[in-house]
């Protein structure tokens, strides 16, 4: 797979929103077990945010995009 370069500031706005998105999910019981309903898995949640803060991490600190 070959990298995807982004601009900083794309970058740093995708971050905010999986930070944003991985705060609301463990703030919210509500919207875990919406997402867990959907997902037709209890328990998802977790990997969920897992992932937001892996994409978020990457994006801030990944040498392809462009600064």
């Amino acid at each position: 797979m070959s990298p995807v370069t982004i601009d900083a500031l794309d970058a740093l706005e995708l971050s905010e929103i999986c930070e944003l998105l991985d705060a609301w999910l463990a703030a919210s019981p509500d919207a875990a077990a919406s997402y867990d309903r959907h997902i037709g898995q209890a328990g998802q949640t977790a990997e969920l945010q897992t992932a937001l803060r892996r994409l978020a991490d990457a994006l801030m600190t990944d040498p392809e995009v462009s600064r």
